[in-house]
């Protein structure tokens, strides 16, 4: 496995708002489909934490997230996303409950703000970044996850990225 792009998140369908829900899932969706037989994972956690929180400068004032059981969780993303790459059975990402593999993601890139956040992590375990709810996942394929998928990724209709091996200094790289 070259690496992964660990999406811990909750897959709230209700309270995130349909445009980032669809994003988020069928851009990912896409990268796995693409990029699987390549080495790159995705995987997704659900979370039930987040709601009645500040984000930004904005105060979100709902309950729960993510209240339904995981086998409707994923049934739903299956079928109105057609999401097929790897969900994990429901976390606490903050708190004194947070799983070890959250604690340890964001004591490496700080923080996890809210759900579909996003962490790229490489081969060895290492968290090389992390991404806000609002970044794109195809975003991240042309800038971050490169040389070893460049011609997947740019070749597949996602135009304008006009990138060369080593273009970017300090981009996060499968090895």
């Amino acid at each position: 496995m070259r690496g992964l792009l660990v999406r811990a998140v909750c897959l709230g369908r209700t309270f995130v708002g349909p445009r980032l829900s669809m994003m988020n899932y069928r851009q990912l969706q896409d990268l796995h489909t693409r990029l699987s037989g390549k080495g790159l994972r995705i995987l997704a956690f659900p979370c039930n934490q987040f709601g009645n929180q500040v984000l930004g400068s904005r105060l979100f004032t709902h309950r729960t997230q993510e209240p339904w059981p995981e086998a409707e969780i994923k049934r739903w993303v299956s079928e109105k996303f057609g999401v097929t790459f790897d969900m994990f059975s429901k976390i606490d990402v903050n708190g004194s409950n947070a799983h070890p593999l959250f604690k340890y993601l964001k004591k490496e890139q700080h923080g996890f703000l809210w759900n579909f956040g996003k962490f790229l992590v490489d081969r060895t375990g290492k968290p090389r970044k992390r991404y806000s709810p609002q970044t794109d996942p195809l975003w991240i394929s042309k800038f971050d996850v490169y040389p070893d998928f460049t011609e997947e990724c740019y070749n597949h209709g996602t135009s304008g990225c006009a990138f060369r091996e080593g273009a970017i200094p300090g981009r996060a790289r499968f090895v």
